[in-house]
């Protein structure tokens, strides 16, 4: 998967942050919109997409992580994570995808 230009939520351009020397990563995040948080990660010298960031459920802190790398799945906070069945996101529907992990943790 290519690293986005814009939001595929919104459609409005991703913020761009570089790594530093230890750590050459290029890092795009949607910052325009309150209703969702995306962020991409790619090697700097690359444009594929590693791994994937989004907050599933803002009011405790859930974020899911996918990395294309490993083919894992974590979902969690700052205290505890889990790891779920691995699959493809889609990002265009954002609300979709938080109800699919949120059912994801209910059942597992």
């Amino acid at each position: 998967m290519k690293q986005y230009v814009v939001c595929p939520v919104c459609n409005a351009v991703m913020l761009t942050e570089f790594g530093s020397q230890f750590n050459p990563c290029t890092i795009k995040r949607c910052v325009r919109s309150p209703s969702h948080n995306i962020e991409t990660f790619s090697a700097d010298i690359y444009d594929e997409i590693y791994k994937i960031r989004i907050l599933v459920k803002n009011e405790t802190a859930i974020w899911a992580v996918w990395d294309f790398t490993a083919k894992q799945l974590e979902v969690g906070n700052a205290v505890l994570s889990q790891m779920l069945p691995w699959f493809e996101p889609d990002i265009t529907n954002y609300r979709k995808l938080t109800d699919k992990i949120m059912t994801y943790l209910i059942f597992s």
